[in-house]
């Protein structure tokens, strides 16, 4: 059985046709394959199969619906339900054709203004433990924005990201155990034993990627929403970590 469940694009009927919405561009179905198109498109809920769709539609071969639908998945006019998540990143990917239309001022309100009201139950209080040793190891976090400059080599870099990151070790959590987790390395300046350019963390064989020599330092700022001290320059030693 083919189990693709299918999932639609948004439609809209015009002049008798169907036209399709999809980011940056418009697809249009002509009125002599609407009827039959209605017909098959309003099972695409993303959790019906093809071949269920192809069983359930009254009046339309099987065999049309099925390569109906294989050409309009063609078009990515629908598309299978269990690979949604790669057409939402696509879409919300970073930098966003739009920046948060919240200001700065507004978000200073919020944080400073009462917190939600606490649901109506059964209390049970507790005494905050100061000395605790989870307590005493969060105290010893610090955020540090002071740095020296000084070049960083291959290993110092690629032990990071292995200690954050490695497969093998399953060094943080992911959903379901799937691990789909892509980690990149901005340069912004030549390192001691690397170049500048954009970097893609191999994490099953322990190496990084150079696939571009050529970063764009406006480009960083604006995908990390415009703001300078949101992006630092990879180069140099932390003050804590000397």
């Amino acid at each position: 059985m083919d189990v693709r469940p299918f999932l639609i694009a948004l439609p809209i009927a015009k002049n008798g046709g169907v036209k399709f919405l999809l980011p940056g561009r418009q697809i249009e179905l002509g009125a002599e394959v609407a009827e039959k198109a209605w017909a098959i498109l309003e099972h695409c809920n993303g959790i019906n199969t093809i071949d269920f769709i192809a069983e359930v539609v009254d009046g339309v071969d099987a065999a049309f619906v099925k390569g109906f639908l294989n050409d309009l998945q063609t078009l990515g006019i629908v598309i299978d339900s269990r690979q949604y998540y790669k057409y939402f990143h696509a879409v919300s990917s970073n930098p966003m054709i739009y920046s948060s239309d919240i200001t700065n001022d507004e978000i200073a309100a919020h944080v400073a203004s009462p917190r939600m009201t606490v649901k109506l139950g059964v209390e049970f209080a507790f005494e905050r433990d100061t000395s605790s040793t989870l307590r005493k190891l969060q105290e010893l976090r610090t955020s540090c924005r002071s740095f020296t400059g000084e070049p960083l080599t291959t290993s110092q870099v690629g032990n990071l990201l292995d200690i954050g990151y490695a497969l093998d070790r399953h060094a943080v959590a992911s959903a379901g155990g799937l691990y789909p987790m892509k980690v990149f390395v901005i340069a912004l300046e030549d390192q001691e034993d690397f170049p500048a350019g954009y970097y893609e963390y191999d994490n099953e064989n322990s190496r990084l990627v150079l696939y571009s020599d050529k970063p764009d330092p406006q480009r960083v700022r604006y995908a990390c929403q415009r703001h300078g001290t949101a992006v630092r320059r990879l180069g140099g030693v932390c003050d804590c970590c000397r």
